[in-house]
């Protein structure tokens, strides 16, 4: 009886030492995983602050070390994808450089001067209505406000639509959009939509307006079939 129990015993000891060396071997090699500084890429990035248009030279664009983990999906590996193009919007210096900011050189573009300009998830947008979007054409674009109750509407000129890598989609079919750019006439309305984004009062959706549409009060649009 004793030579049997000495045997289990050392069959538990064995175990128990195997055991061991597997937890011992496993938290080495986390801890000397959690040691190391975790791969990085360069990612290109704004420079300088610059302005609407800029026409962006290679001294505007600088190369940053980004770990993998925290680099954004559309974000640029190298400088010439960007340089020579022209900025659709201002940026601060240190933001990451992606091609929604700015166009090919040359590119026709709209007539936005004097224009508010502002983007908006596809995520956070309920409903097309059967819209096919174009750039340059006017439609109206309704949320809710602070209420819940969903009366506000503007109206708004489609800029751009850009996929989920940052590029500008020209035509249907060439891609899947991610974000719309629009414009706004007054700096009002700008801020009217940048609160419902941040605050969450709800979902835009985006319809096509009558020819010569515009916004009187919110109750001529409440009685106007064409919505």
């Amino acid at each position: 009886m004793k030579v049997k129990l000495n045997k289990r015993l050392l069959r538990l000891g064995v175990a128990c030492i195997i055991a061991a060396i597997i937890l011992t071997a496993y938290m080495y090699s986390n801890i000397k995983k959690a040691a190391e500084p975790e791969e990085t890429i360069k990612v290109a990035h704004f420079n300088n602050n610059l302005i609407r248009n800029t026409i962006l030279e290679d001294k505007d664009i600088i190369m940053i070390d980004v770990p993998i983990s925290r680099t954004p999906d559309g974000a640029l590996r190298n400088k010439e994808a960007i340089v020579g193009k022209r900025l659709v919007a201002d940026v601060n210096k240190g933001e990451y450089a992606f091609l929604n900011k700015v166009t090919e050189r040359g590119e026709v573009r709209l007539d936005i001067e004097d224009m508010w300009l502002i983007g908006i998830d596809i995520k956070d947008i309920s409903n097309f209505l059967g819209v096919q979007l174009k750039a340059g054409e006017y439609y109206g674009l309704i949320y809710p406000d602070e209420t819940g109750e969903i009366k506000v509407r503007q109206k708004v000129k489609i800029i751009s639509l850009i996929d989920n890598v940052g590029r500008e989609i020209f035509s249907n079919g060439e891609g899947v959009p991610k974000t719309i750019n629009v414009a706004v006439e007054t700096e009002e309305e700008l801020l009217s939509i940048t609160k419902a984004k941040h605050l969450n009062y709800g979902t835009f959706e985006i319809i096509k307006t009558p020819i010569g549409w515009e916004i009187d009060t919110i109750e001529n649009l409440e009685n106007n079939e064409e919505l």
